[in-house]
């Protein structure tokens, strides 16, 4: 039973991004930049998204949808499979937007 315990604190202490309202970008720059880095593995367009709104978090959770999910997760693929350490620590904000979609959907 502690294990179970132990289980459902850590979900229930997975990070949640709140809602920007209104959003600093819009749904086709961040779709236009995702789509970019998913697939021909250039993140250029992300990373000036990422300059232009640090917590662009908050913008992918206004904005985007569970329809959007799959896209979601391959742009953290790609990242992931990048090789590159700043990339790779975009994971666990992807990770948080895909529950806060799920969540709040």
């Amino acid at each position: 039973m502690p294990i179970q315990a132990a289980a459902r604190s850590e979900i229930a202490k997975r990070p949640i991004f709140e809602p920007r309202n209104p959003a600093k970008l819009t749904r086709q720059e961040i779709i236009a930049a995702f789509q970019s880095a998913a697939n021909e593995r250039d993140f250029g367009p992300f990373i000036e998204m990422v300059e232009k709104v640090p917590d662009g978090e908050r913008e992918v959770v206004t904005l985007m949808t569970l329809e959007d999910l799959p896209l979601i997760r391959k742009v953290r693929r790609s990242m992931a499979a990048s090789g590159n350490p700043h990339l790779m620590e975009n994971y666990p904000s992807f990770t948080g937007i895909i529950w806060t979609l799920q969540k709040n959907r």
